[in-house]
């Protein structure tokens, strides 16, 4: 009717014959405003009665299905309950931990730490049952909402207990829990016996976000005294004839006690890898950022900064590299148990029944289907970003306990996939040494803080040399360091070893340095990748992306530490780069973002030619066949993709 009247006003007539037409036209026009204005005096009543006037009581014990969604992906988080202490449950992350209503009537959910996670702006009753929808402020273009449901989520499905050698047969790890002052005669599966105390936890947390950085756990081993730490980047230490590792604290996740121990007989292998195998063939740990058990989140846009996302890794492992650029297999023989084309991700049950998550994908293996039965080693998918991945390109490798765990999203928080991961590569990898800087720094202008290199790892020879070079450039010949600086940004230091036989190794480590009084809200982050990272020669071409989060407008440098620099580089960018002379390259971006500068680097290990002909298996790497096969392998993943998305376009135009 509106559509009419607005053709009709318009209309005109001249005075004489045309008069009573012209007459009876605005009789009919004023009888058609007033019926639509009884229409929109309708609309309104109807929008009045469905007007939300929030109020706590209203929301109290109230179920709704949590999803959310970006420009291009969504999800379901699981079942959220607003219960009556203003806490939520059914939903485990510190970004949804409680919620209120605001002086405007709008329901607000909080992280954790107090802040605002997410407004809920749009508020509608709809068949009465509520609907909400707003922005998720801890990660820019993510969109929450709230749809009320009847379903109520299951009691919490129980975590681990464990008697792990029962459940988990290609490892002999068994896992407890200790309260401070408690003994505990333990069992191996070997049959060797131990006793074991806890003495004391101390937890120490950064001055930035407060969030926990290591602890420091004492123990007594058959009546011995022992300093353990609970860190990120940490193997297990071998203890007389035990294994022990201190996984976890109460700090960092919700557990029966106050530390969480794994041990295994000395004797016994971490993980059995002939049953277990890393996930990525044609890469190297370390050579990119990663997240594990323990770490603050650090590698998305503002994660782990004031404004940002802030909370533990504590769900799986996350391994940054090139979208599109590396195959994904699985670690384990298993049954295809789930397949999201859209999330993109593949669930894996091993014979135990744990289900192997691998997230994030650039695409599945063509033709891969639920019932699908795989081999250690079988490619299942490429690294990509798709799916809520922080927007960076990353492969998470996740596990659930049981399907139930499975549908509701409770990834186990109970196992450190870290030393099975490293294991696992060091397998193939046997005299390669590994130099570890450890997780991440984040501080103040002036303070000080700790650079250790002590958890890196030798290959089939001693690390004879250890080396640190500073954000300044300063170097120092030792394991440990202190340095503070006195400016804003983000800095990397980097740590060499040598090993007795004058193998090379780097890692890099980030330091992200905030205002002495009140902390800038996010500093501007490098997010680099290249490919290949495993398997790389002289006179082949790498393929280097990067961009700068919060700022991708912002030009970057990038020098190849070759005497090659690209000076004006823009983020996403593809660019290519051969390395002529056999070594280890330090690749280094630089950008400035409203004067504070930000720095990022990336280490390329060359091999001459000649052993890509050969194929040195005793150093680790990869034939020149196998890799070969494997980029093609990714090419037609890369085509079958670009086909899909293809499709998708042709399928969404009228």
């Amino acid at each position: 009717m509106v559509e009419r009247l607005r053709l009709l006003l318009p209309v005109t007539t001249p005075m004489g014959e045309g008069t009573v037409k012209t007459m009876f036209l605005c009789r009919g026009l004023r009888w058609a405003v007033f019926v639509v204005s009884l229409l929109f005096v309708g609309l309104g009543a109807l929008q009045a009665e469905d007007t939300v006037k929030l109020t706590t009581e209203d929301l109290t014990g109230r179920s709704f299905r949590f999803s959310w969604r970006d420009r291009n992906n969504g999800g379901v988080n699981g079942i959220l309950v607003l219960d009556k202490d203003k806490r939520i449950s059914g939903i485990n992350s510190p970004n949804e931990t409680s919620w209120e209503i605001d002086g405007q009537g709008r329901l607000l959910i909080k992280h954790a730490d107090g802040r605002v996670s997410t407004t809920f702006e749009t508020c509608e009753v709809r068949k009465g049952a509520y609907f909400f929808e707003g922005p998720f402020h801890l990660r820019d273009g993510i969109v929450h909402r709230l749809e009320e449901t009847g379903d109520r989520p299951d009691a919490p499905l129980p975590e681990l207990s464990l008697g792990l050698p029962d459940e988990l047969l290609i490892s002999s790890q068994l896992i407890f829990c200790l309260d401070e002052g408690v003994d505990r005669d333990v069992i191996l599966p070997s049959g060797r016996t131990f006793s074991i105390r806890l003495l004391s936890v101390n937890e120490q947390r950064d001055t930035v976000v407060g969030l926990i950085r290591r602890a420091e756990v004492r123990i007594t081993l058959n009546n011995k005294r022992h300093d353990l730490i609970c860190a990120p980047y940490v193997m297990p230490a071998v203890i007389g004839d035990v294994r022990i590792q201190a996984d976890t604290t109460s700090g960092f996740t919700t557990l029966p006690g106050r530390v969480q121990f794994s041990v295994w007989d000395a004797a016994d292998p971490i993980v059995d890898v002939s049953k277990f195998c890393f996930p990525l063939p044609d890469y190297r740990p370390l050579s990119h950022g990663m997240q594990c058990t323990n770490e603050p989140v650090h590698l998305g846009r503002k994660d782990g900064d004031p404004s940002g996302a802030s909370f533990y890794h504590a769900y799986g492992i996350d391994f940054a590299g090139f979208e599109g650029g590396e195959n994904v297999v699985s670690c384990v023989d298993g049954r295809v148990v789930r397949v999201l084309p859209d999330a993109i991700l593949v669930d894996i049950m091993d014979e135990t029944g744990l289900i192997w998550e691998y997230h994030h994908l650039n695409s599945v293996a063509p033709g891969l289907a639920v019932g699908d039965m795989v081999k250690k080693g079988d490619v299942i998918g490429v690294l990509g970003r798709s799916g809520p991945s922080g927007n960076f390109s990353h492969l998470h490798v996740g596990a659930f306990l049981t399907p139930d765990h499975m549908h509701q999203g409770q990834y186990t928080q109970r196992l450190n996939w870290y030393p099975w991961m490293i294991e696992a590569w060091r397998a193939g990898h046997p005299n390669s040494p590994l130099a570890v800087s450890g997780a991440h720094h984040q501080v103040r202008v002036g303070e000080s803080f700790v650079l250790d290199g002590s958890t890196s790892m030798p290959g089939n020879r001693p690390i004879v040399r250890t080396q640190w070079e500073l954000s300044d450039g300063t170097i120092v010949d030792t394991v440990k360091t202190t340095q503070s600086l006195s400016e804003p940004g983000v800095y990397v230091a980097a740590l060499r070893v040598w090993d007795s036989a004058g193998r090379e190794d780097v890692d890099f480590h980030k330091i992200k340095v905030f205002s002495k009084g009140v902390p800038e809200p996010w500093l501007p982050v490098i997010f680099m990748t290249s490919t290949p990272t495993g398997a790389v020669y002289t006179g082949e071409p790498v393929r280097f992306r990067l961009w700068l989060h919060g700022a991708e407008q912002t030009p970057m440098r990038l020098d190849f530490g070759d005497g090659q620099v690209v000076d004006e580089y823009a983020s996403f960018t593809v660019v290519e780069h051969t390395f002529r002379d056999p070594g280890l390259h330090v690749v280094t971006a630089t950008a400035e973002v409203n004067g504070v500068k930000t720095t990022s680097k990336q280490k390329v290990i060359v091999r001459p030619v000649a052993e890509h002909n050969t194929g040195d298996m005793r150093k680790g790497d990869t034939s020149r066949e196998a890799a070969s096969r494997d980029r093609v392998t990714r090419d037609r993943f890369a085509q079958e993709r670009q086909r899909q998305e293809a499709r998708n376009v042709q399928a969404s135009r009228p």
